[in-house]
């Protein structure tokens, strides 16, 4: 009933691609090969795995509760590939993290800064993902670390609070306001960061705002940097998260707390770290974790109001 872990591979590659051309050609096969492994992989145990009638190529009832396994199959096989390795002394454990782009802009310098106080002899990987991206990656397995603004349905991750974060104003149009209302926001140029960005929806939750607005033209960024010079030369305002500005040095005075009608509480993102239930308890992630919760406490007791990036 065993299939080999050449077929996992292939498996698993077809179930992200969706294709099999693309799949074989993730996997250095030819589509040929890559087929006939799977057809052996799916005869070896008694049921398709694909619905090959459906385009896009789908899984079958068997198929979706058998994925979950080969990929913990397949990180199974990986650790002991790592561990052969580690003791071979060729190799350091290499941990993959993914963090969601307006965190990473400020947590990432913090990490190479501060890298000679980790004691745990690990590579960190990082790469900047979107929110979607990243939880998908973690489903996937194919990171090891999820860092990202909340809320998270935690039925499928292991999930650790690691600090609130204020969202402040940054704006020429109104220096040296110490708190800016959303009805006065509507009278400026909002400059946005593009879809896909949690940073966005939040902004356009808290400030009230349509997917068109009623600007004669709108420019959407993909990083902070540029919205901010945007800022700089052009006036209107933008939303930045409070650590990004600390990070960067901003000029004070363009800086402000923002305020609902309600008075709910500054606006504020909960971030949050992701793990699959097996990695929670890495040492090297809890030694992670809890740099990040020192260094990023909320010493300033605020009231906030957490919004959401869905």
């Amino acid at each position: 009933m065993d299939i080999s872990r050449q077929q996992i591979a292939y498996i698993l590659s077809l179930v992200e691609h969706k294709n099999f051309g693309k799949a074989a050609e993730a996997c250095f096969v030819t589509q040929p090969t890559l087929s006939m492994q799977i057809k052996k992989a799916e005869d070896t145990l008694g049921f398709q795995v694909f619905d090959r009638k459906r385009s896009p190529l789908e899984l079958t009832g068997f198929g979706k509760k058998l994925v979950p396994v080969l990929y913990d199959m397949q990180a199974e096989y990986e650790k002991i590939a790592r561990l052969a390795q580690e003791n071979d002394g060729k190799i350091v454990e290499e941990l993959k993290i993914g963090i969601i782009p307006t965190v990473a802009a400020y947590l990432v310098p913090k990490l190479f800064e501060n890298k000679t106080r980790f004691t745990s002899r690990v590579k960190w990987a990082i790469t900047e993902l979107k929110s979607e991206e990243l939880l998908e990656q973690i489903r996937l397995k194919k990171i090891d670390l999820g860092i990202m603004a909340g809320p998270v349905d935690n039925a499928h991750f292991h999930l650790e609070s690691l600090f609130n974060e204020e969202i402040l104003v940054y704006s020429t149009d109104f220096t040296k306001r110490g708190t800016i209302s959303t009805e006065d926001l509507r009278q400026a140029q909002p400059w946005l960061l593009n879809s896909g960005n949690c940073l966005r929806t939040q902004m356009m939750h808290f400030c009230k705002l349509g997917e068109e607005n009623e600007a004669e033209w709108n420019y959407e960024g993909g990083n902070l940097q540029m919205l901010i010079q945007m800022v700089d030369h052009y006036g209107g305002y933008t939303l930045i998260p409070e650590f990004y500005q600390k990070q960067y040095g901003l000029a004070p005075e363009r800086i402000s707390h923002a305020s609902a009608p309600d008075n709910a509480g500054f606006p504020a993102r909960n971030i949050l770290a992701l793990t699959s239930h097996k990695n929670s308890r890495h040492p090297a992630l809890l030694e992670l974790i809890h740099f990040i919760k020192l260094e990023y406490a909320n010493h300033q007791q605020k009231r906030f109001e957490v919004l959401s990036w869905k």
